[in-house]
């Protein structure tokens, strides 16, 4: 956990360069202190290595929220 409760996500792999559609269908993190899961489609990290999140906050919000608790993604509901 960083300042202000933010939470950074590596979404990269040992050669630190990002995931590829080749390489995973989806990305999952869980954030411990909150309890929060999110599932990543590996199209949403285009380019990413990192992704900030902010789930225990009520001032920030981040962009990836909507990939929170998104099960979908796991069972091919969600395109």
């Amino acid at each position: 956990m960083g300042e202000g409760g933010t939470y950074s996500i590596r979404a990269h792999g040992h050669d630190m360069k990002a995931y590829r559609a080749d390489q995973i269908d989806v990305l999952v993190a869980y954030v411990v202190p909150e309890n929060v899961w999110y599932v990543f489609p590996v199209r949403a990290l285009r380019r990413l290595r990192f992704l900030k999140l902010f789930p225990g906050s009520r001032k920030r919000r981040s962009k990836y929220e909507k990939y929170r608790e998104a099960w979908g993604f796991l069972r091919g509901e969600v395109e």
